[in-house]
């Protein structure tokens, strides 16, 4: 699918790809829906939609537009990139679409590309930007995340993931000097949360952080919801700031482990003993 969207296929193939893409997301579907568990888990996802749903109160500025601007895909000889200055750093971030080689290369020659965030599934084939990251010399971070909707945002050990990761990109950005690229297939609502939250974890408010998604690109800013931003405010970034002191990672790595017992729907990476 993906390497249809930026150019390497026929539209004919994309949509054939598309099509068996939702099958096989349905039959995944349907065989959770069989476990013992699945009433829980699906009144626990209608909890978090309802709650997450509305767009009002303290974050009402967050919106729910929806437009197309730039949604195509990354064709950076045409383009150019908006990088973010992040606070009390030297690093700056910026995001889009999966880039293919040729914008990697040139998104290095152009801006000094030295870190790159990739959130794929491994069936979005991963390797194939690390490969090319580890042959140009560019810091490579791989998330492991098949797609941003609520029901799997309200997972525990999503929540975990999102939560490491965090943190390890904040101490990768804030003792380094990086230029960083971040994307997943389209660069919407997986890199517009991930983004979003990297701000935040620089000490951003929710209203200025939100305000340089748009900056950095609109498509993003429009496309992310304002469900998954209230989610990351209420639920992620609390405990996030917390878990900078070792005590609280142990306590995370604890919490990870029992969560692998409670959700077999996603495929997360183990948390490394180091962390």
């Amino acid at each position: 699918i993906y390497e249809s969207v930026i150019g390497n296929k026929n539209n004919q193939d994309l949509e054939s790809s598309k099509y068996k893409e939702r099958e096989r997301h349905y039959k995944k579907e349907e065989n959770y829906k069989n476990k013992d568990n699945y009433k829980y888990n699906n009144d626990k996802h209608s909890k978090y939609k309802s709650k997450y749903e509305g767009n009002s109160g303290k974050f009402q500025y967050f919106k729910n537009n929806n437009e197309s601007h730039d949604t195509e895909g990354l064709n950076i000889f045409d383009i150019n990139l908006n990088f973010y200055n992040l606070k009390n750093s030297k690093s700056k971030i910026s995001c889009h679409a999966r880039p293919s080689k040729e914008n990697i290369i040139e998104m290095k020659k152009r801006f000094n590309l030295n870190y790159l965030v990739t959130i794929h599934s491994e069936r979005e084939n991963p390797n194939e930007i690390g490969n090319i990251c580890k042959e140009l010399g560019i810091k490579w971070k791989y998330i492991d995340l098949y797609g941003a909707n609520m029901r799997l945002f309200s997972k525990l050990s999503t929540k975990l993931l999102l939560i490491k990761e965090m943190n390890d990109i904040y101490e990768d950005l804030i003792t380094n000097e990086y230029t960083a690229f971040v994307h997943c297939a389209y660069g919407l609502h997986r890199t517009g949360t991930l983004v979003y939250s990297i701000i935040r974890m620089f000490g951003d408010s929710p209203e200025t952080s939100y305000a340089a998604l748009k900056i950095i690109r609109e498509a993003t800013w429009s496309n992310v919801g304002a469900k998954r931003l209230i989610y990351i405010e209420e639920e992620v970034i609390p405990f996030a700031f917390e878990v900078k002191h070792e005590k609280d990672k142990r306590l995370l790595k604890e919490k990870y482990i029992q969560s692998q017992n409670e959700d077999n729907f996603v495929n997360i990476n183990s948390i490394d003993e180091n962390y």
